[in-house]
């Protein structure tokens, strides 16, 4: 994935639908808004979807099939849209006042869209909420945030103060009735992702 297909998926998912913005979480939130001088990780230049809502319109979210996998779209281009809900990353409750926004002109040139993107360091919280909760996946998000990290680093405090915003929907919903609330095992892997690659046990 490249900013440029990011933007083209931007632009076909606002064209199919008749928006002007539409959110992206995931890793290609990353790849969309870091300068183009920096190369962002790995896992993120492999992927071949773009995880994307409109906000506040399941609706319309759902219409993303159209240029979701598998359909005419991926066949002929490569990559796709996967429509997720609002509900689906785990971020710091106020992300919305940090958002990253880019914009991509339209087809024709008369219009402009906008992608609406966590910012980087709830991106990485969005990551390590993520590994915290499939252990099956851990070590790949780790090294996802490690490389993140290297390219944009982050300071301990600031990935501290926003585990603490972590939603209490989500903190409940990844709770285990008998065990370490999601904040504290987020808050537990920062110190695994700031520390040298190789340490996670």
């Amino acid at each position: 994935m490249t900013p440029e297909k990011v933007a083209h998926l931007v632009r076909a998912a606002c064209e199919a639908v008749g928006k002007s913005e539409v959110v992206i979480i995931g890793s290609q939130a990353l790849v969309a808004q870091l300068p183009g001088d920096i190369q962002p990780p790995h896992g993120a230049l492999m992927s071949v979807e773009v995880d994307m809502y409109f906000s506040h319109d399941e609706e319309a979210t759902e219409l993303l099939d159209i240029q979701g996998y598998g359909s005419p779209f991926h066949e002929t281009h490569g990559y796709y849209i996967d429509p997720v809900s609002e509900t689906t990353a785990v971020l710091p409750q106020d992300w919305e006042d940090r958002q990253v926004r880019r914009s991509t002109p339209s087809s024709d040139g008369t219009r402009t869209y906008t992608a609406v993107l966590p910012s980087v360091p709830d991106l990485i919280i969005s990551k390590l909420a993520a590994a915290a909760n499939d252990g099956g996946v851990m070590r790949n998000d780790l090294d996802f945030v490690r490389e993140a990290l290297s390219v944009y680093p982050v300071e301990r405090d600031e990935l501290l103060a926003l585990a603490d915003k972590i939603s209490d929907y989500h903190n409940r919903l990844y709770t285990p009735l008998e065990g370490q609330d999601l904040r504290e095992r987020v808050k537990g892997l920062i110190d695994k992702a700031l520390s040298p690659r190789g340490s996670v046990g």
